[in-house]
């Protein structure tokens, strides 16, 4: 696992969901302890991720492997996929060609959808300089260095600013919205982020069903299922079966 292998997907909420808590959460825990949503928990989550990230990126006891870039950082299916089918699809959102190793980027992904919903302008600045940091890996030490302390503050930022907000179902529901079209645009396109879009979408889903019990959310689940099972086998993935189940997510709006 220290050398990546297997790759850990992981995130927050939805391990939280998976490994719950073994003490019993009752009304003295809560009086004590903040309770936080799903979706803050995983707003908080994918914030972190990504400042540990930067962070360590930044690091030049952990950035690399003598005068290689340590690749756990990378993307590891631009590499690893069959020879038999081109697998490389263009993003918009990073503003390099097919055959340049790409960082893995999805939870700054997930973190611009998010920062769209409390901060439309930091989204902005965050989707440039995350496709600054694209380019400088390609350009050398120094490019990249640049990018990552702009970067940071960016980053470092919405920790505070995500910590201190409470969504409540109205924003769920505009997250989502951010999340499904930015799919359908394209930006899901590889399997890393597909999974963290998909866990994103199955904690919104739950924290309203906890928060609106008035809302049917069946079509909703099943739709989900459909996104659980086109991430299911890295080696099967493909953008378009993950796009099928987006139309589905997003059908379930109508």
């Amino acid at each position: 696992m220290g050398a990546g292998h297997p790759r850990l997907a992981f995130e927050l909420d939805t391990f939280t969901a998976n490994q719950p808590a073994h003490y019993r959460i009752d009304a003295d825990y809560k009086q004590r302890k903040q309770q936080s949503s799903g979706v803050k928990v995983w707003a908080v989550g994918q914030a972190m991720a990504a400042q540990i990230t930067v962070e360590a990126l930044m690091d030049k006891n952990r950035n690399s492997a003598g005068i290689f870039p340590e690749l756990f950082y990378f993307d590891c299916y631009a590499c690893h996929h069959s020879m038999e089918e081109p697998r490389w699809e263009k993003r918009e959102s990073v503003n390099i060609g097919p055959g340049v190793p790409r960082l893995n980027d999805s939870n700054l992904v997930m973190l611009r959808v998010l920062a769209n919903a409390v901060d439309p302008a930091m989204s902005a600045t965050l989707l440039n300089q995350t496709r600054a940091l694209h380019e400088s890996s390609s350009k050398g030490q120094e490019a990249t260095m640049k990018a990552l302390g702009d970067l940071s503050g960016t980053v470092n930022s919405l920790v505070d600013k995500f910590a201190a907000s409470d969504f409540d179902v109205s924003a769920m529901w505009k997250i989502y919205d951010a999340l499904v079209a930015e799919g359908l645009k394209g930006e899901f396109v590889d399997l890393i982020t597909a999974e963290q879009a998909t866990m994103a979408i199955g904690s919104i889903l739950a924290a309203i069903e906890a928060t609106d019990a008035s809302d049917d959310l069946q079509g909703y689940n099943e739709a989900l299922a459909k996104a659980y099972t086109a991430i299911d086998k890295s080696e099967e993935y493909t953008s378009a079966n993950y796009t099928a189940a987006l139309k589905s997510l997003a059908a379930a709006r109508k």
